[in-house]
């Protein structure tokens, strides 16, 4: 977009052509400064004063301000920043429902995305993409294809957000397999398996959690295997 901002910027020579307005970003900082070098011109846009504060006749002691924060969405919804850092926290080291977190604080969902930007942006908070449940799925395709069979892969979600990562049919079993990153089990990883498994109880099913714990165990009727062994224990029909 920039690049094709700069040619018409180039071709029409008039100032105050397009303004461009948005949170901060640090890399989009970076890239107007390199395409649009000479051509910007940067007006920030304050978070509210003090005074303006007292002006808006929004009364606050000096922890709640401290905590809150200046930002004008905090007092014109009177959202509860404590609320917001809470639920993030308590979702570490899960995947971002933007949705629930949306719901569970009265927003919307693309003020959900501006707000983990900016704790992105403000180096509080790191999001990875789920790198080890990637290895995992793609580590069972390839274990089909490279016997010449496709299976067809499939995520489970119910209306609580209880999820079962993969899913598929081989031979007279339904697989459902739960992935984790940790190296220990525990028993909130059968949650999403144990919702599958009442709603399809006509169906044959394998229930499997694939870990990075080196310790493999049974546990109420599921697999609790090492991603090492995945062929060994789910690539076969018995």
């Amino acid at each position: 977009m920039l690049s094709y901002i700069q040619g018409i910027v180039d071709e029409k020579e008039t100032l105050g052509l397009y303004i461009l307005a948005g949170s901060h970003q640090l890399s989009l900082q970076n890239e107007i400064s390199q395409s649009l070098a000479g051509r910007t011109g940067i007006l920030h846009l304050l978070p509210l004063s003090l005074k303006e504060l007292s002006q808006a006749n929004i009364s606050k002691n000096l922890n709640e301000i401290l905590f809150a924060g200046f930002y004008p969405r905090i007092y014109k919804y009177n959202i509860d920043p404590k609320r917001f850092l809470q639920l993030c926290a308590a979702r570490i080291g899960q995947t971002i429902d933007y949705s629930l977190l949306a719901n569970e604080l009265g927003i919307s969902r693309h003020t959900v995305k501006e707000w983990i930007s900016i704790l992105k942006a403000s180096f509080i908070i790191t999001t990875l993409p789920p790198f080890f449940e990637n290895l995992v799925i793609s580590e069972i395709n390839k274990l089909f294809l490279n016997n010449g069979e496709e299976i067809k892969l499939y995520l489970y979600r119910d209306s609580n957000q209880l999820e079962v990562d993969l899913l598929f049919q081989y031979g007279l079993d339904l697989n459902a397999i739960e992935i984790k990153s940790s190296k220990t089990f525990q028993s909130a990883f059968l949650k999403g398996l144990s919702s599958f498994n009442n709603i399809a109880k006509k169906y044959k099913i394998k229930n499997y959690i694939i870990y990075s714990g080196t310790h493999e165990q049974e546990i109420k009727g599921c697999k609790v295997i090492n991603y090492n062994n995945i062929t060994d224990n789910i690539f076969n029909k018995t």
